[in-house]
């Protein structure tokens, strides 16, 4: 009798509010009989240690071979997903940070990314001597002298907070928007390379789940 082959993709990170992980928590699922994938999908996977408020364990795909595989031993198993991956466990009804602390994050981070970028402009603009550009310029098209508070250096400081929030797209609406802000891609990137760090800091030191003995299941 052929195997029932089980499709199965998990993605980078999953984040859960409870400590009993069913498969279809984390992952998404295809078998042609349907009975066996409803039962994988109810699977209890792993069951997190009580007690915690928040945490992240890094999984390897290796340990949901062999919990299926000792539960359904007959069944094979693809891959189409991570190899490694992320659980991001925060208890149900736990509160983070209050809102005005989420909000001096904010503010902070808002007020570093301004003076930030102010200093880049200043720094480029006197490496590059952009006033003397601007005069040379000036003089070349005129033939007199810039007083330095010109049209050319009026366009310069209306044009470049016009250009970052045109090249950030913060003027068209969300609903009508359909490509993500670059803004939105470097976010993802983001957590990307973290997640990445993450799982291979994990592997490293030897912290990946991938025993049974690691982590208890149910």
């Amino acid at each position: 009798m052929q195997a029932e082959v089980v499709y199965i993709k998990i993605p980078k990170e999953t984040k859960v509010s409870h400590t009993k992980i069913l498969l279809k928590d984390i992952a998404s699922l295809y078998c042609s009989n349907r009975d066996i994938q409803r039962e994988l999908e109810n699977f209890v996977f792993l069951k997190l240690p009580e007690g915690k408020k928040q945490e992240k364990y890094m999984v390897s795909f290796l340990r949901v071979v062999s919990e299926i595989k000792s539960a359904y031993p007959e069944i094979d198993i693809e891959n189409l997903g991570e190899t490694d991956f992320i659980i991001s466990y925060r208890r149900e009804g736990e509160k983070g940070l209050p809102a005005w602390a989420e909000w001096a994050k904010t503010g902070a981070v808002c007020l570093v990314l301004f003076f930030g970028a102010a200093f880049t402009i200043m720094a480029f603009d006197t490496d590059v001597s952009i006033e003397e550009l601007f005069g040379n310029l000036y003089y070349f098209v005129t033939g007199r002298e810039s007083g330095g508070r010109g049209i050319l250096e009026l366009s310069y400081c209306l044009g470049l907070p016009v250009g970052i929030m045109a090249f950030f797209d913060h003027f068209k609406a969300k609903a009508r928007r359909q490509d993500p802000t670059p803004m939105e891609v470097q976010m993802r990137v983001y957590e990307k390379d973290v997640n990445d760090a993450l799982i291979q800091n994990a592997a490293r030191e030897g912290r990946t789940v991938t025993q049974k003995e690691k982590m208890g299941k149910m």
